[in-house]
C-alpha cells in the first residue's frame, strides 16, 4: 500500500538537505557510519521537538520537522566545522565528533588536521621567497641557459609563487571570520585563481618537457622551435588557456547571506555533484589536471631516454674507431645537462602528484566513493593534496643542485645584503 504523497516541496528539502550533507561530508571526511549516527541524532531531536510542541500528523507537522531539521543539521554543521579548524573543543564537542567519525578516531582526525596546517605554513614560508629568488637570478639570464630555457623556467616559478600566494589567501578566508576575504564575489575570485594558478603550474611543467624534448631529439624542428618567442607564444596561451577554463569555478558558489548590503561568505552550489554539466565539467577537470600531464610527461621523457640511449651508443661506437685520441665531446655534454635538468624536474612532479593519480583512479575508475573512504584511503587524499604543496617549491633546490652557475648566482645573491650592511657599518663607523 503506497504511503501518502509527498508534495514537491518536501521533496526538494530533503533533496537539499541531503546534497548538503552530502558536500559537508566530502570536506571533513564523515563516513557512511558517521552520517548514519548523524540522522539517527537528528531524527531524536525533532521527534522530541514534536512531542513538545504536540502537533499532530499532517502538512503542518511536516513543515516544522523539516525547518527544525534544518535548523539543527545547519547547527550541527557550523559546530563541526568550528571544532575542525580547532576553536571549539569542548568534551561534549569531542564525543560527538568521536561518534559520528565512524572509523576515523578523533585523535587521528585532529593529529592530521594540525600536522597539515603547520606542513602548509611551512611550505608558504620556504615556497614564496625561494620562487621570488629563482625570478629574480634566471630573469638576469646569466646562468648559462638558452633563452626558451630560461623563460619557461621563469615563468614555471612565477606560476608557482602565484599557487603558494593564492592557497595562503584561501586559508586565511578558511580560518578567519568576518574578514573582508569572506565577502562574495572575493572569495569566489580566490578560488578560481587558486585553481587558475595550480593548472599553469602543472602545464607549463608539460611545455617545458616538451620543448626539451624537441631540443632532444628532433633536430630539424630544434632551430625554429626552441627560440625564444616561441617560448614566450607557447607560455602565453598556455595560461590563458588555463585561465579560461576555470572561469566556471566562479558560478560554484553563492552568497550565503547579505549583512548591512554587503555579501559575505561563499556557499558551495550543491548542483555541481548533481547536474550533468557540472559533472561532465569536474570530470574534465580531473582529466585535465593532473591525469593528461602525468601521462604526458612519462610518455616524453620515456622518448627522450630512448633517444639519448640510441644517440650513446652512436657517439661510442665513432668515438672507438679513433684510437689514441682524446677528443671531448661538447655536444653530449651539453645534451647530458639539459637531460639532467629536465629529469629532475619531470621526475620531482611525477613522484608528488603520484598520489593525487592514484587517488583520481581510486574515485573515478574504481568507483570508491569519497564518502565511505578507509583510514588509509583518506589518508591518502590528504597526502595527495599536501605533496600537490611541496611540489610548488622544489624546483628552486632542483635548479641549484643541477646548475652550477645558478648556485653561483644563488650564492651571490644571499652574500649581497650581508656585504651591503657590513659597508653601511664600516661607514658610519668611520
Amino acid at each position: 500500500m503506497r504511503g501518502p504523497k509527498r508534495s514537491r516541496v518536501d521533496t526538494e528539502t530533503e533533496r537539499d538537505d541531503q546534497a548538503e550533507e552530502q558536500v559537508w561530508c566530502r570536506e571533513t571526511g564523515l563516513t557512511g557510519a558517521g552520517r548514519g549516527i548523524l540522522a539517527q541524532e537528528v531524527g531524536s531531536e525533532t521527534e522530541t521537538i514534536d512531542e513538545e510542541l504536540g502537533f499532530a500528523a499532517g502538512a503542518e507537522l511536516t513543515e516544522v520537522r523539516a525547518k527544525m531539521n534544518k535548523t539543527l543539521r545547519a547547527e550541527y554543521f557550523a559546530s563541526e566545522r568550528e571544532w575542525s579548524k580547532g576553536i571549539v573543543k569542548t568534551r561534549q564537542g569531542l564525543e560527538l565528533w568521536k561518534r559520528v567519525g565512524g572509523i576515523r578516531s578523533q585523535k587521528m582526525l585532529e593529529t592530521l588536521y594540525r600536522f597539515r596546517d603547520t606542513y602548509y605554513l611551512v611550505i608558504l614560508v620556504i615556497a614564496v621567497p625561494m620562487n621570488t629568488v629563482a625570478i629574480a637570478i634566471l630573469s638576469r639570464g646569466k646562468c648559462g641557459l638558452s633563452t626558451c630555457t630560461t623563460r619557461y623556467l621563469v615563468a614555471m616559478a612565477a606560476a608557482d609563487l602565484t599557487a603558494v600566494v593564492t592557497a595562503f589567501f584561501a586559508r586565511i578566508e578558511y580560518y578567519s571570520s568576518g574578514s573582508f576575504l569572506e565577502t562574495y564575489p572575493l572569495c569566489s575570485i580566490i578560488f578560481v585563481l587558486q585553481c587558475a594558478s595550480r593548472d599553469c603550474s602543472v602545464w607549463l611543467t608539460v611545455t617545458f618537457t616538451f620543448d626539451r624534448f624537441v631540443a632532444i631529439c628532433c633536430q630539424k624542428l630544434k632551430a625554429s622551435y626552441c627560440t625564444g618567442r616561441t617560448a614566450a607564444l607557447v607560455l602565453v596561451n598556455t595560461c590563458t588557456i588555463m585561465c579560461l577554463k576555470n572561469i566556471p569555478f566562479y558560478f560554484i558558489y553563492n552568497p550565503r547571506e547579505i549583512i548591512d548590503g554587503v555579501l559575505w561568505i561563499c556557499k558551495f552550489n550543491t548542483d555541481y555533484y548533481t547536474e550533468h554539466q557540472w559533472v561532465s565539467f569536474d570530470q574534465f577537470d580531473k582529466s585535465l589536471t593532473p591525469l593528461i600531464p602525468f601521462a604526458l610527461i612519462l610518455i616524453l621523457n620515456a622518448l627522450t631516454v630512448r633517444h639519448i640511449l640510441a644517440a650513446s651508443r652512436v657517439r661510442k661506437g665513432l668515438r672507438g674507431q679513433r684510437k689514441g685520441e682524446n677528443c671531448s665531446d661538447s655536444a653530449m655534454d651539453s645534451r647530458r645537462r639539459s637531460a639532467i635538468l629536465l629529469f629532475t624536474i619531470s621526475g620531482s612532479f611525477i613522484i608528488l602528484w603520484l598520489a593525487t593519480v592514484v587517488n583520481f583512479f581510486t574515485y573515478n575508475v574504481g568507483g570508491t566513493d569519497p564518502n565511505n573512504y578507509t583510514d588509509s584511503e583518506f589518508i591518502l587524499l590528504e597526502l595527495g593534496y599536501m605533496l600537490q604543496n611541496l611540489c610548488l617549491c622544489t624546483n628552486t633546490f632542483i635548479y641549484g643542485v643541477t646548475q652550477s652557475k645558478f648556485r653561483e648566482q644563488f650564492i651571490a645573491a644571499v652574500k649581497w645584503p650581508v656585504i651591503t650592511i657590513v659597508h653601511l657599518i664600516r661607514r658610519q663607523s668611520n
